[in-house]
């Protein structure tokens, strides 16, 4: 992990609704999953991830390392003809009654009315919910949720590959491969004590 660096509102006397970010540079695919892993070891049912970032950034690959955080050892692909995918925690992992992951690929979607459609309201209690392509779309499912927005580096392109058969070829599947890229998670409106522990754990994670 290249240095890291952190922006919002810690220093604020407001001890809710902070906006909290951490910037860090990941070098390789792994890396972004371990950021992600950490990230995933904090999150709790009804928690709302929002994921966005241009064709390839690593969206899928950063849900692989959240699933992991989570507890959820099966393979993780990207759900875009399907739409949503429902995966339980392993009962043998870490975190054996931890919460579902709920992963949702709003690439295909047309606006809010198709994503109320899904009925991820009835999943968010018991479920994390993690949106690729879910900007502008899946903040409105909880006022407290997780932003992370994953660029390239300048003059990287996506690289073919990454799905685990045609059926699972996602527009974000073109591998991210080992270019390093910029992964910015914001904490939206969360207490204090919650945005705190954070940017603690993500300073904490293994280095990308």
């Amino acid at each position: 992990m290249s240095e890291s660096g952190t922006t919002g509102a810690l220093d604020t006397d407001r001890d809710t609704a902070l906006d909290t970010a951490c910037v860090t540079v990941c070098d390789t695919a792994d890396a972004t999953r371990a950021l992600a892993r950490a990230l995933g070891t904090l999150l709790v049912g009804g928690d709302v991830v929002v994921l966005a970032g241009p064709l390839g950034a690593g969206k899928t690959t950063f849900v692989q390392g959240l699933a992991l955080g989570l507890g959820v050892t099966a393979p993780v692909t990207s759900p875009t003809f399907v739409l949503a995918r429902h995966q339980r925690p392993d009962p043998d992992g870490p975190r054996p009654d931890g919460p579902d992951l709920v992963h949702v690929d709003a690439y295909r979607l047309h606006g809010p009315l198709e994503l109320d459609d899904l009925d991820l309201d009835s999943d968010l209690d018991r479920s994390v919910v993690v949106v690729e392509w879910g900007e502008g779309l899946a903040e409105r499912l909880s006022p407290t949720h997780v932003q992370v927005q994953l660029e390239r580096a300048p003059g990287t392109a996506p690289r073919p590959g990454g799905s685990a058969s045609p059926d699972d070829a996602s527009p974000d599947d073109a591998s991210p491969g080992d270019e390093p890229r910029t992964v910015r998670v914001r904490l939206v409106g969360a207490d204090r004590a919650r945005a705190e522990r954070l940017v603690s754990t993500l300073h904490g994670a293994p280095p990308c």
